[in-house]
């Protein structure tokens, strides 16, 4: 008995320390600071906002995008009538056609996008947030998204991972967030002699004024 005993003593501690091998193999993709304070997005969509708003050429290069990609719309099949019938009249009560062509928008012009299941159980209904609505995502260390934080504005709210779909568009070295094409358009360039370069939105606007 006691031998046996032994045995299973023995089995339960490799087994143990191979979880804990395996655990301690694991990478993490996430900074400790940032798993516990959340992550913003690296250029604030209120300022990818007023390019988009702003600049007629990049609000017309976003929008040429998103209705080449889903402006002929789509259509749906299934094996049972009744099945078809549903998700159509599904799709029709929540203009699916419409919230395609605002995410297919929103994920070209910021890189993301957030909807909202109503409710996460019994889907009745989806809606888009408003993209300067979300302040941050909080993930663990290995990537897990934990929730998302909505600014004071919207109430400050966090919200559970099942209550919302993300569409994430090229997340760049490991980024909670997405990455649009007006990204590049906000970012600054660090320069070789120290200095930092402007924008290219700012550039841009500065020789637009010169022009005038």
């Amino acid at each position: 008995m006691c031998v046996e005993l032994n045995g299973l003593l023995g089995k339960v501690k490799r087994i143990y320390r191979r979880l804990r091998e395996r655990r301690k193999a694991k990478a993490a993709l996430i900074p400790a600071w940032k798993s516990s304070f959340g992550e913003l997005p690296p250029i604030s969509f209120e300022a990818l906002l007023k390019i988009y708003l702003r600049d007629p050429a990049a609000r017309a290069a976003v929008d040429f995008l998103a209705d080449q990609t889903v402006g002929v719309g789509f259509y749906t099949t299934a094996r049972l009538s009744k099945a078809k019938q549903l998700i159509d009249e599904f799709n029709e009560s929540v203009n699916l056609d419409g919230l395609l062509l605002r995410t297919a928008r929103e994920i070209i012009a910021f890189g993301n996008c957030f909807w909202e299941k109503i409710e996460p159980e019994k889907i009745e209904f989806l809606q888009i947030l408003p993209i300067t609505s979300m302040e941050k995502i909080q993930r663990d260390e290995y990537g897990v998204v934990r929730g998302y934080k909505q600014t004071l504005r919207y109430g400050g709210n966090t919200l559970p991972p099942n209550r919302i779909i993300h569409f994430r568009w090229n997340p760049l070295d490991g980024e909670a967030f997405g990455t649009g094409i007006l990204r590049t358009l906000a970012e600054t360039m660090p320069l070789d002699n120290g200095e930092q370069r402007p924008s290219l939105a700012v550039i841009k606007a500065t020789v637009e004024k010169c022009m005038v």
